[in-house]
């Protein structure tokens, strides 16, 4: 009798980590489609200036006694990716960074075409072009002190998009 209760236990154990792998497979796949949808969104959007946001797009599986648990999220490294999801109430950012994104999102052109730091400091109007580019930044800074910033929930539109494949390639998993 006693080694009939010891195969069952090696066949549990068997079939337990044949269904955890599958489980995390599913899980993997899942995440990788997550974050291809995370960067989609944000490109449609044209929520984008130097790419860091998409960029540090992480994902990760994390493993405890009994547990799977999948992760996405923004990377420590763009603290700033929380203001994009969640939007932010008005309030009156650094000038500095705004004039940085406004170069990064092509705001300001030189010959009718938008321009970069490099092309702006080799012109010899460099300080009338900055000046340009500083006028624009504060009308942003007013404008986000008055209005806020407006929510773009990438995680959560990817999650959405994504929860019924979840669903459908668990219920794959054998037992």
């Amino acid at each position: 009798m006693s080694k009939q209760v010891d195969n069952i236990k090696v066949n549990i154990d068997k079939a337990t980590k044949a269904m955890l792998a599958q489980v995390e497979t599913a899980l993997r796949s899942f995440l990788e489609r997550m974050k291809a949808d995370i960067d989609s969104d944000l490109r449609a959007k044209n929520v984008r200036a130097s790419g860091e946001l998409m960029k540090n797009i992480r994902s990760a599986l994390l493993k405890e006694t009994g547990k799977i648990i999948g992760v996405v999220g923004v990377g420590p490294n763009v603290p700033y990716g929380i203001y994009v999801h969640e939007g932010a109430k008005p309030h009156y950012p650094p000038v500095e960074p705004i004039q940085q994104w406004v170069i990064l999102k092509g705001l300001v052109k030189i010959g009718g075409k938008a321009t970069t730091h490099a092309a702006i400091h080799r012109r010899k109007n460099a300080d009338a072009i900055m000046s340009e580019v500083k006028s624009i930044a504060i009308a942003i800074v007013r404008k986000i002190g008055h209005k806020g910033t407006k929510a773009v929930p990438f995680l959560r539109t990817a999650l959405n998009l994504n929860r019924n494949y979840l669903m459908a390639e668990l219920a794959k998993v054998k037992v």
